[in-house]
């Protein structure tokens, strides 16, 4: 029977699990399908060196008074920690504190790295990784869904929990999907290049993260001092938007020295020898234009409602927002 199936949720990023997490507290049974081998999304880290590093999303703040609760008790427990209120700026040459723009809020990070807040988000749930949905088509009352690697799946409702392009990608053309893949459609988004920098030997900078007006950089942080153990200094440098999109093919080594020398312009003559540096690109990072959907929620398919919605994500640089429940008001820095 149809109302036997769960809702399928598309994508493991912290929208997907905040919705997820919502309806399976409901009562409802849930599935999340993730394509890639972690969750998380764009608030991503790695371990490199022997230290963690966030080359995605950098920090959340929280506007919602649900989520910020949440936060005190991960904090509680030694998983969150308030990271920030001011931060930097440079701009024509020099580094100031804070500035017009600085809003003053609480920037929260995680010392095992941003996929924490996902990871206590996926707890309880039941999310196959390494599963990509390559199609949707509406059925009798339900939802059929088509996978990599080989697979069907039946869900009694669907949710995209995906940057709108790949959202775009799989709704464009399906019956009952019309509007919000028109609607995702209207999303902009600018790349991005991310370089972590090592710096065993240096002495950590006295800020934690530095606006940068002007390209290449837009965004430079000071990863170590989100670790309560590090292992020397560690910068994450994110590119600007224009830059990345002209220098998005470049040879890594070639796009990896030109961050690196921005940074020294930036932290000092000091930053321009790492010991060693590792990078990331990604071709939508941060939305900067129409930013309409945080996920695509669609109910029974043919001769159930038929009834489809786009909601608006939350506030803020990247929105983790754009799901029904507190956790799902996070606006994330992905610089």
């Amino acid at each position: 029977m149809p109302s036997r199936q769960p809702v399928v949720v598309v994508g493991a990023g912290v929208s997907g699990l905040a919705c997820a997490r919502v309806l399976a507290d409901s009562g409802l049974p849930v599935v999340v399908l993730e394509r890639s081998a972690g969750v998380g999304g764009r608030m991503a880290s790695r371990r490199v060196d022997g230290t963690v590093a966030d080359h995605g999303a950098q920090y959340v703040t929280a506007s919602d008074p649900g989520f910020a609760a949440l936060l005190r008790r991960l904090a509680a427990t030694g998983l969150a920690e308030p990271w920030a209120t001011r931060l930097h700026r440079f701009d024509r040459g020099r580094l100031s504190s804070g500035g017009a723009a600085e809003s003053g809020r609480v920037r929260w990070a995680f010392p095992e790295g941003m996929p924490t807040l996902a990871k206590h988000l996926a707890r309880g749930l039941t999310v196959h990784r390494q599963v990509r949905v390559t199609a949707v088509q509406p059925a009798q009352r339900s939802w059929e869904l088509v996978t990599t690697p080989a697979g069907a799946w039946a869900a009694r409702a669907l949710v995209l929990a995906l940057p709108a392009p790949q959202a775009v990608e799989l709704a464009t053309g399906v019956p009952g999907l019309e509007e919000p893949a028109g609607t995702a459609a209207r999303a902009v988004y600018d790349p991005c290049w991310a370089v972590i920098a090592g710096y065993p030997d240096a002495a950590p900078p006295t800020w934690r993260g530095v606006f940068v007006g002007g390209e290449p950089l837009s965004f430079l942080a000071h990863d170590s001092s989100k670790r309560h153990d590090p292992a020397g200094t560690v910068l994450v440098a994110h590119a600007g938007g224009a830059w990345t999109r002209a220098h998005y093919d470049d040879e890594p080594d070639e796009a990896v020295g030109a961050l690196v020398a921005a940074t020294a312009r930036v932290a000092g003559r000091w930053a321009a020898e790492p010991a060693w540096t590792s990078h990331q690109r990604s071709r939508a990072s941060l939305g900067t234009g129409p930013h309409p959907v945080g996920t695509v929620t669609v109910g029974a398919g043919h001769g159930g409602a038929g009834r489809s919605t786009a909601r608006a994500p939350s506030s803020g640089p990247v929105s983790a927002g754009g799901v029904a429940g507190p956790a799902a008001s996070a606006a994330t820095r992905w610089a």
